[in-house]
């Protein structure tokens, strides 16, 4: 059984940002009011169930990238939203990867300029085509998105839905044998879940996962057919679905078509394709490989299956003799580059056939590593792919356009490989295309501990400001991987810090700070220290991982005791940080909200073992009105304070008797009144209230006596929160205390005169008002 999950996504910055600090993940629900935006993804990753679900849930009209182009116009595409998926997979031959793109725009053009959203491959989205779209819409700039890995839950849900049991063993295995990047894509995790299923086995390498899941889904024949009495071996079936599959890819069809009298030409006709015995190719496409899209035509299960049984196919037609010249001749354009359709088909044949890795990493090294597998490449077929991607960046600098490098590209940091890495990050910063492919390499070294023979290089380049932010970021996300657990790896760390925060270590968009603080809290940099690491972000417009720490990640990797050191921690210094938190006129300000969201989670969570003088000072930060706690915050502090009457009491008490030595005692207990949010008083307040005043006229003096007298006062002339108080057993109980029993009647007095002024005016205004009607 299938299962959808909500998936999240994260905006690309324009050309020139490369770290991605300045966006933060949303739903990609939350995108809907954008007039157009480009989704883009890894192979498998779920842009097509997400567009089909988008436009499901919004009334939106779904069409391929394929068919949009191709058909003339329909009247659903001027209305509504266009969800147009799968710009990499319109046909080779008729078009290149601009050339499609520029079909696209144009149609949209013609159509009246519709809201739209488009999805492709990561890879295959050039760094120029935001350029190109922006112009669809004049004046407007277009949205690039990339669709975020499937999170922890989403991982268990479909692990769930596949039938796994066990998903956190599941979870576990996966880890080690180094293939946890294949649960972040739901398309192979699906293969995983299915490679394993039935014996336990486990894969090493995604083409072994892609491998034993086809071998899975191929038996199914079996037991549709078994009447028919016809017995055919796995190999040759996947021999015959990687043959159909490469026909369907290097043609540019859809699918085949069982019935001859079918003449759409998308669908290949079964009776024409080569072969000596039919009852081969039709047990293929009835099995799991391929899905039925009508009764007469099947398509394959997915396109990254596809890719792989075809490179299979390929790659033994290659180790027999066939030139893998002539291969590539089919797959490659004017310019000798894999046409962006077939780079996952060629990425495959690479990973399959040795004999053509080298020419085909020569033309598509970037693509060779995101939609293949390179782990069992050898030291030299490794280099030539770092050869292959600096030759790419040192003719494009952006040669990866929007693509945010996943952790595939780990598999090329290998121990075999520490001496070429070595050699590549010595040196100076050098120009755009030196930083572009120093990214890169670090990049991949931020996912597997595998050189930590690296960290005093990958420490160097943090430290030097020569390097640009996103350089230093990606060496630093390097380094904490690489030492692992080694056991001068705090000390680094916290040597990182302490210069990183005071200057030493350039940080102009706070990055490192927040990486730092991420790694190290709550485990190596405690609780009670944590608020020494606060300072003024050095851009305010920027939220990057230093305000993400502050805002999300402290409270995530805080335990209820942990938030209680936290607030502590914030109480001892807040006069001192309180500028911190002031925003200026017309920004946002991140950090304003985040005292207060500790403290609702704190009260949400353990509120029934929390001191009374503790909350007192935490509630003092929360009505700062340097934070300006929202009407929401607001409410639920006052709604909590409501529904316990006896912290709320004790909060007043504690508040009081602190303003008693105050030069300004009104102006104290005005702040400490501030501290209850408008809390609704306890019905009892008023007979409480005189009791705090009787001791107080002989404990701590008459201002906190008269402040609580004043209190009762208003409860009783209010006739509110006065249970078992009247007029007369108040005056009983003052009857010997003569300045508190003065204070209750001259409050009384005035709280009349002042509602019979009220009353006058009203009386004065109605009289007029009848008079001119």
């Amino acid at each position: 059984m299938s299962v959808y999950v909500a998936r999240t996504c994260t905006e690309i910055p324009e050309r020139g940002v490369r770290d991605g600090s300045h966006s933060v993940s949303r739903a990609l629900e939350s995108f809907r009011d954008a007039d157009a935006f480009v989704l883009l993804g890894a192979p498998g990753a779920g842009k097509t169930t997400a567009f089909r679900r988008e436009a499901e849930d919004t009334g939106g009209c779904y069409v391929t990238a394929r068919d949009f182009v191709t058909y003339d116009d329909r009247p659903e595409w001027r209305e509504g939203t266009l969800y147009i998926d799968g710009l990499d997979e319109t046909r080779p031959g008729s078009a290149d990867g601009p050339r499609s793109l520029d079909n696209v725009r144009a149609k949209l053009y013609r159509l009246g300029r519709p809201r739209f959203r488009l999805s492709c491959r990561s890879a295959d989205f050039g760094a120029n085509d935001r350029d190109h779209l922006d112009g669809v819409w004049r004046d407007r700039k277009i949205t690039v998105l990339r669709l975020d890995p499937l999170s922890d839950t989403d991982i268990h849900r479909i692990m769930d839905s596949c039938g796994v049991d066990n998903a956190d063993g599941f979870i576990a295995k996966a880890g080690e044998r180094g293939i946890l990047d294949l649960l972040a894509n739901p398309q192979s995790l699906r293969m995983l879940a299915a490679a394993v299923a039935d014996n336990g086995d486990w894969p090493d390498t995604r083409m072994q996962t892609f491998d034993m899941a086809c071998r899975k889904l191929l038996p199914e024949h079996k037991r549709k057919h078994r009447e028919a009495e016809i017995d055919v071996d796995i190999p040759r079936l996947m021999n015959a679905a990687g043959r159909l599959c490469a026909l369907q890819l290097l043609t540019g069809s859809v699918g085949f078509t069982l019935n001859a009298d079918d003449s759409d030409p998308d669908f290949l006709d079964l009776a024409r394709v080569p072969g000596d015995d039919r009852h081969i190719f039709r047990l293929a496409l009835r099995t799991k490989l391929f899905d039925p899209s009508s009764e007469d035509r099947v398509t394959p299960v997915h396109r990254q299956v596809a890719e792989f049984l075809a490179a299979r196919y390929v790659a033994e037609l290659v180790d027999q003799g066939l030139p893998v010249g002539r291969v590539l001749a089919l797959m490659t354009g004017n310019d000798g580059a894999v046409v962006p359709q077939l780079r996952g088909l060629s990425a495959w044949l690479a990973a399959h056939s040795k004999t053509g890795r080298p020419e085909i990493i020569e033309r598509d090294p970037l693509g060779t590593i995101l939609y293949g597998d390179v782990r069992d490449f050898s030291a030299d077929e490794k280099s030539l792919v770092l050869s292959g991607l600096e030759r790419e960046a040192t003719r494009n600098p952006w040669f990866t356009g929007p693509l945010q490098i996943d952790s595939r590209l780990s598999d090329l940091a290998a121990p075999d490989m520490e001496d070429v890495f070595r050699q590549s990050l010595t040196g100076p910063a050098g120009d755009d295309a030196r930083q572009s492919f120093v990214s890169i390499l670090l990049e991949s070294l931020r996912y597997k501990p595998v050189l930590p023979g690296l960290a005093d290089l990958l420490t160097n380049i943090v430290r030097d400001a020569r390097w640009p932010p996103y350089v230093t970021l990606a060496a630093l996300d390097a380094l904490i991987t690489q030492l692992g657990t080694a056991e001068y790896a705090t000390a680094r760390l916290e040597g990182l810090l302490k210069d990183v925060h005071d200057g030493s270590v350039s940080d102009p968009e706070d990055d490192l700070l927040g990486t730092l603080l991420t790694e190290l809290y709550p485990d190596r940099l405690p609780a009670s220290e944590v608020w020494n690491y606060l300072r003024t972000p050095h851009d305010r417009s920027l939220c990057g991982r230093y305000t993400r720490f502050w805002t999300t990640w402290i409270g995530e990797r805080s335990t209820p005791a942990r938030v209680a050191e936290v607030l502590d921690g914030l109480a001892d210094r807040f006069e001192r940080l309180r500028p911190v938190f002031r925003g200026f006129p017309g920004e946002i300000a991140f950090l304003r909200p985040v005292p207060i969201k500790l403290l609702q989670r704190l009260l949400e969570e353990s509120s029934e073992d929390i001191p009374s003088d503790r909350l007192f000072d935490w509630l003092g930060i929360a009505a700062d009105p340097e934070l300006r706690a929202s009407a929401e915050d607001a409410e639920f502090l006052g709604t909590w304070l409501s529904r316990n009457p006896g912290m709320q009491k004790r909060i007043l008490e504690t508040g009081v008797a602190r303003c008693a030595d105050s030069p300004d005692f009104s102006r104290c207990v005005f702040d400490v009144e501030a501290r209850l949010f408008d809390a609704e008083r306890p019905a009892d307040f008023g007979q409480w209230c005189l009791d705090q005043a009787m001791e107080a006229a002989g404990r701590t003096g008459l201002d906190a006596a008269e402040y609580f007298v004043g209190e009762v006062a208003d409860c009783v002339y209010g006739r509110r929160f006065d249970h078992g108080l009247s007029r007369g057993t108040v005056e009983q109980r003052l009857r010997d205390h003569a300045v508190l029993l003065r204070v209750f009647t001259e409050r009384l007095a005035v709280r009349e005169a002042t509602d019979a002024r009220v009353r006058g005016s009203r009386e004065r205004y109605e009289i007029e008002r009848q008079r001119h009607r």
